[in-house]
C-alpha cells in the first residue's frame, strides 16, 4: 500500500515541476502579454484540421492545429533557444508531417490546454527548413 502512496506524491510533485515550467517558461510570458515571434520548431504530432466555417457570405478555409517542440525562437529583437511544448494553430496550405522541422511566425495567446506552453496563432505559411526523414515515416510495428 505505501508504494502506491509513493508513487503518487511523486507522480503529483512531477506534474507540479512539469506545470511550473511551462508557465514560467519565456514561451509563457510570451503568451500571457500576446507577442508576436518567429521560431524554429519540431513538429510532434500529427496534424488535426478542423472543418469549413462560414462567415457571412465568406466560406474559410479549415484551419490545422498541431503540436510543436520550440527550438529557438526571436521575439522583439532577442534570441532564446529553449525546448517547450506549444500548440500551432493557423490557416496552412499544407502541413508538415511528424518530425519535420518548420519555420513559422505569429502571434502567442494564453491557453487552457496543460501539457503546453501556449499556442501560436500563425500569421505567415510555415516553411519547412528539414524535412521529416524517410525512417519516421515507417511505424515501428505492424498490428498484421
Amino acid at each position: 500500500m505505501w508504494v502506491v502512496a509513493l508513487a503518487f506524491v511523486v507522480g503529483s510533485a512531477s506534474y507540479l515541476v512539469h506545470s511550473a515550467t511551462l508557465i514560467d517558461s519565456a514561451v509563457g510570458e510570451l503568451a500571457r502579454n500576446r507577442s508576436s515571434a518567429e521560431l524554429i520548431l519540431v513538429v510532434t504530432s500529427d496534424c488535426k484540421v478542423t472543418g469549413h466555417k462560414v462567415y457571412g457570405s465568406q466560406l474559410k478555409r479549415p484551419n490545422i492545429s498541431f503540436l510543436a517542440r520550440t527550438k529557438a525562437f526571436s521575439s522583439e529583437g532577442s534570441r532564446i533557444h529553449v525546448r517547450v511544448p506549444i500548440r500551432i494553430l493557423g490557416n496552412f496550405k499544407t502541413c508538415a508531417g511528424l518530425g519535420s522541422i518548420i519555420k513559422v511566425s505569429g502571434r502567442f495567446i494564453e491557453t487552457k490546454e496543460k501539457r503546453v506552453a501556449g499556442t501560436l496563432i500563425a500569421s505567415s505559411e510555415l516553411e519547412v527548413l528539414e524535412p521529416a526523414s524517410a525512417f519516421s515515416k515507417f511505424p515501428l510495428w505492424s498490428p498484421c
